[in-house]
């Protein structure tokens, strides 16, 4: 499993949560093209990956980013990890 951060334009809140398979939502501040909304958090497979992307697609959202976090400590990774 790896942590993943997915970056998209708009502004999503805690609501969503659930729809994104419990992974951490942040947002930055506005940008000079809008807010930005930031998904954190793992990621069991590929086709785990490519179902949160279908969701981002079929929100009409703008895909920025998509990173695998390498190099993060456990307790960081811990942070991101779904409480089973």
């Amino acid at each position: 499993m790896a942590i993943y951060q997915i970056k998209v334009t708009g502004n999503l809140d805690q609501t969503w949560v659930s729809w994104f398979n419990q992974m951490k939502i942040t947002a930055e501040g506005n940008q000079n093209d809008g807010p930005i909304t930031i998904f954190t958090g793992p990621v069991s497979d590929q086709a785990e990956l490519r179902g949160l992307l279908i969701k981002i697609w079929d929100l009409n959202l703008e895909l920025l980013s998509v990173q695998k976090m390498i190099g993060l400590t456990q307790l960081e990774e811990s942070e991101y990890t779904r409480n089973a």
